[in-house]
């Protein structure tokens, strides 16, 4: 989301609270994403460099659980649905097959790098830390300090219960870019 008015490009990345921040920041939830690299061609070379750009990533194994019940919410008309007698261990396999082709299936790191994968975002902040790292957005652009909301937030386990190690694995193989550049570990 790109916001003129702040000279900053919001890349909202799916499950990492871009309703939250874009009630913020906008007043309001567009449900709107897009990777940086379509957002940096809809900004001449010079916006994109003196505009503020930045994401938040979220733990991969913890962001697919999300993304499943997350679908599993919504109405058997709604795009997504997934069935209350799919399990994840059933969903998950279709999910990551689906991250090749699919922007909100794709690993993180896709959205917040260039095609050659340098990454092209100025602060990518972290789900894990969401509140600390707002703050620090919320001071680069200059803005108050406010509290996040709690929105699109699913009540289950702690993530770690939900694997196998094969499931486990599966993840790492097809976020690997994820685990690679972001730290992240299962279980961590």
């Amino acid at each position: 989301m790109i916001m003129h008015d702040l000279k900053a490009v919001f890349v909202r990345t799916n499950k990492t609270a871009g309703a939250s921040i874009e009630q913020v920041l906008l007043g309001r939830n567009t449900g709107w994403h897009d990777a940086a690299r379509k957002l940096q061609l809809q900004l001449s070379r010079r916006l994109w460099r003196s505009y503020f750009s930045f994401a938040f990533v979220r733990n991969p194994w913890d962001r697919m659980l999300s993304l499943y019940f997350h679908y599993r919410r919504r109405l058997p008309t709604q795009r997504e649905y997934i069935p209350p007698s799919t399990t994840f261990a059933m969903w998950l396999p279709r999910a990551l097959s689906r991250g090749q082709r699919e922007l909100l299936f794709r690993p993180l790191w896709y959205w917040v790098s260039d095609p050659r994968g340098d990454q092209i975002v100025d602060f990518i902040g972290r789900f894990e830390n969401l509140q600390a790292d707002f703050d620090k957005v919320c001071r680069r652009l200059r803005l108050p300090q406010q509290t996040l909301p709690h929105l699109n937030a699913n009540a289950h386990e702690h993530y770690t219960t939900y694997y196998t190690q094969e499931m486990i694995d599966a993840v790492a193989e097809v976020h690997a870019d994820d685990v690679r550049r972001f730290g992240y570990e299962f279980g961590a």
